[in-house]
């Protein structure tokens, strides 16, 4: 093959596979470029719920995804935030915000003022500067608005949706796009002289042959365990090793966020859809069995569970995640507990980069390379995110862990603590407002700040903060509870849709 290629198979039943093969479909309709799906592996799980992070809107607009069919055919939910519980100790609990924390202080980031406040042990929750954060925890919801310099455009949004309902409607839009769907499990993977996959070998003996390989069959990693089957394990870091999803009834008050619970053994969520509720139980097999984690889970959202089933949790990257012609995405790239909301995320990070990165021809080396280097930078920032939330936390698992943390969050921990100063490396998903909601509600404080920032942070008006502060919380109370603005909005889907085609 001496021109870009021409023909991408990808392995995979669910959102990841999909939203692929839909993107690529897209990105290279010039060439153009055939797409096939081969249906097996990583298929959702029934009951299971993704909670996502704003990202996920650009993909979509970028898939041609539209919004309102998205959120009425799934019986999506909206997201602003997401609220940890326990996790500062017990009758805890703070609100990471999707949006901004504050206003601009003359180039000084607002957060510097909570971290200021909190060296003398009087900060102010993040909520009280923070339209997303206090919107949340009153249950309220609205679009935000376009205008930058108005309150309601300081925030964005996520979605809680049900995985299997998804799925179905991105395969309807694939298809609509010339997609190929080819049905049957991958029996065997064709290698060619050079170490390439030449075809895949279904069940029944067909073979379906391509020049790129896209690998999206999730935590089964069907191509690439042939391919390079080495991981990164992470099990030094993180003891959670088992999670039980299920689904519950309709959550009443519908609240825009996602609830995390820590608990001895682990933590439980909760992501409110339309018409039920997703839960689930990350946690560790040594603390808890299967059938106590279900009792505990059932006892959080006070209702029977339906379509429960409890799967192994590896956390873990691959060590390459590109080999010769084969591409992993999704899950099949890098497993890590779903804390922070990231499993959409790891199918975009990859997706963006793959595109990017398209070969041009036979020979992928140099592609493959630079696809590793971003794609390791992008897999370590989402570990350190999930992975300070347990070690700076009161949580019993992390007297557990029994490796030191990786340097380049070492780094940015020490940095915050002694100068107040958050530190945001290349391809970090989470921004310094993330990290700042994440540190300041957990109760670190650090132990001293720059004499600049100091100097400014003193000559604040206490009748702006105050100000401030009284018009975010009548800017979150002038909010309509998120059933009746989907209701306004004619989003309410039709009792029962999601979970029809779960």
């Amino acid at each position: 093959m001496s021109v870009a290629p021409k023909v991408a198979v990808i392995v995979g039943a669910g959102p990841a596979a999909w939203i692929t093969a839909i993107a690529l479909k897209r990105a290279f309709q010039h060439i153009p470029l055939d797409v096939t799906v081969i249906e097996h592996g990583g298929a959702p799980q029934r009951g299971a719920v993704i909670s996502t992070l704003p990202s996920i809107r650009q993909l979509h607009r970028l898939i041609g995804l539209d919004e309102r069919a998205f959120v009425t055919e799934t019986g999506a939910a909206f997201k602003i935030a997401a609220r940890h519980d326990g996790w500062a100790g017990e009758g805890s609990s703070f609100i990471h915000p999707y949006g901004e924390i504050g206003v601009d202080l003359q180039s000084v980031h607002f957060y510097k003022y909570l971290a200021k406040q909190a060296m003398g042990g009087r900060a102010p929750p993040v909520e009280a500067f923070s339209l997303a954060a206090a919107a949340a925890r009153a249950d309220r919801f609205g679009r935000p608005m376009q205008d930058p310099k108005s309150v309601f455009g300081s925030y964005t949004y996520a979605f809680h949706v049900d995985a299997f309902a998804y799925a179905a409607l991105l395969r309807t839009h694939a298809l609509k796009q010339a997609v190929k769907a080819a049905a049957g499990h991958v029996k065997d993977v064709s290698i060619a002289a050079d170490g390439a996959i030449e075809a895949l070998v279904l069940e029944d003996g067909s073979r379906i042959a391509g020049d790129v390989f896209v690998d999206c069959s999730g935590s089964e990693a069907l191509l690439m365990r042939r391919m390079a089957p080495e991981v990164e394990d992470w099990s030094g870091w993180f003891s959670c090793d088992r999670m039980l999803q299920a689904r519950a009834s309709e959550n009443k008050s519908l609240p825009p966020y996602t609830l995390t619970k820590a608990t001895r053994a682990g933590w439980m969520s909760r992501a409110p859809l339309q018409h039920s509720e997703g839960a689930a139980y990350v946690y560790s097999s040594r603390h808890l069995r299967d059938d106590a984690a279900l009792h505990d889970l059932g006892a959080f959202v006070g209702g029977d569970l339906a379509d429960a089933a409890a799967t192994p949790l590896r956390q873990q990257r691959r060590r390459r995640f590109w080999v010769k012609n084969c591409v992993a995405i999704g899950g099949a790239a890098l497993a890590l507990e779903p804390l922070a909301s990231t499993e959409l995320q790891v199918v975009q990070l990859g997706l963006s980069n793959l595109v990017n990165l398209f070969p041009l021809s036979y020979d992928q080396s140099v592609e493959a390379a630079e696809f590793d280097r971003v794609m390791g930078e992008h897999a370590a920032g989402l570990r350190d995110f999930v992975l300070a939330q347990y070690r700076l936390s009161a949580h019993p698992l992390a007297k557990e862990a029994d490796a030191p943390l990786p340097d380049r969050l070492q780094y940015k921990l020490d940095t915050f603590m002694g100068s107040g100063h958050i530190l945001v490396f290349d391809f970090e998903t989470f921004e310094e407002t993330d990290w700042a909601a994440l540190l300041l509600g957990l109760g670190c404080a650090p132990t001293g700040m720059g004499l600049h920032f100091r100097l400014h942070l003193d000559a604040l008006d206490p009748r702006m903060l105050e100000h401030l502060s009284n018009s975010i919380r009548g800017a979150a109370q002038s909010m309509p509870p998120q059933r009746e603005y989907l209701m306004r909005s004619k989003l309410m889907s039709a009792a029962g849709d999601g979970a029809a085609h779960a």
